[in-house]
């Protein structure tokens, strides 16, 4: 196999798995936002790419979950309803949906959507983050 082949080969690969990918950004420069939780417009475009297609799925949810190497990560999968208690922003791209047990975590963060040669996914910029583990999946 040529180079050029595995190379197109491994892109693709990581397109289809990283698509829904989180990372944490920890930001101590900027002022929290008002809103729960900010979707830039990168973002909101990508939330409409994979929302179309999921034609069942009602949005995208945002939970926390521990695990990683820092304790906490962000955790994203397609929504098939609005749970009660869960907090609803609705963007051009579609619903993020906050599962309401990571509400607090998630507080003023934004979610951006990163694109670059190794990999692509969303980002997380958390003010409430104090740090994050080498690979910045995880954040405490």
């Amino acid at each position: 196999m040529s180079l050029r082949v595995a190379q197109s080969t491994f892109a693709r690969r990581m397109m289809s798995v990283s698509s829904m990918r989180a990372t944490t950004r920890v930001n101590r420069q900027r002022k929290a936002p008002k809103a729960v939780l900010s979707v830039t417009p990168t973002a909101s475009k990508h939330i409409k790419l994979l929302l179309d297609k999921q034609k069942d799925a009602v949005g995208i949810r945002v939970d926390v979950k521990k695990r990683g190497c820092s304790g906490n990560a962000f955790h994203l999968e397609y929504a098939n309803d609005i749970k009660p208690m869960e907090e609803t922003i609705t963007t051009d791209g579609g619903k993020v949906i906050i599962a309401s047990k990571a509400l607090l975590q998630i507080l003023h963060s934004t979610m951006d959507y990163d694109e670059s040669d190794i990999a692509e996914g969303f980002v997380f910029e958390n003010p409430q983050a104090q740090g994050t583990c080498g690979c910045g999946e995880s954040f405490f």
